[in-house]
């Protein structure tokens, strides 16, 4: 086989492509009315860098699905959600949503991964990697 030949998607491969980017882009939404909702700074500007970061995995997902002869999966919108209703939730509630959505985003993106053959899972699933390093006053 050399690198020019073209290897399809596995059916787990899709599924988890698919499933991926309809919860992310679901996500992009709640994360743009939380970002606006919280009054601390430093929440809203974890809301911020995940927002970039789920926005970057969706795009890549977005174009996956595409090169692959897929259709996008029709989800949520700008209209769905009213970005300057009143707040529902503390701001405590806000930062303990964002960890429990980490928790359950790596657990489903470790099952993903597993799952992957042929190509890099990176590649893929659409995987935006963030080194430790990297700072969210910078983004």
């Amino acid at each position: 086989m050399t690198n020019e030949e073209h290897i399809s998607l596995t059916a787990s491969e899709l599924g988890f492509l698919w499933t991926g980017y309809s919860i992310n882009e679901m996500s992009i939404w709640y994360l743009t009315a939380f970002c606006e909702q919280t009054k601390d700074e430093e929440i809203q500007n974890l809301y911020s860098f995940v927002l970039q970061k789920n926005t970057e995995i969706v795009n890549t997902r977005k174009k996956l699905l595409s090169d692959e002869g897929y259709p996008i999966p029709a989800g949520f919108s700008e209209k769905d959600i009213n970005k300057h209703s009143s707040a529902l939730f503390s701001d405590r509630f806000l930062l303990y949503y964002l960890h429990m959505g980490a928790r359950l985003g790596l657990e489903f993106h470790s099952r993903s991964l597993a799952l992957v053959l042929g190509k890099t899972s990176e590649n893929i699933m659409g995987i935006v990697y963030i080194p430790p390093s990297a700072s969210m006053k910078g983004s």
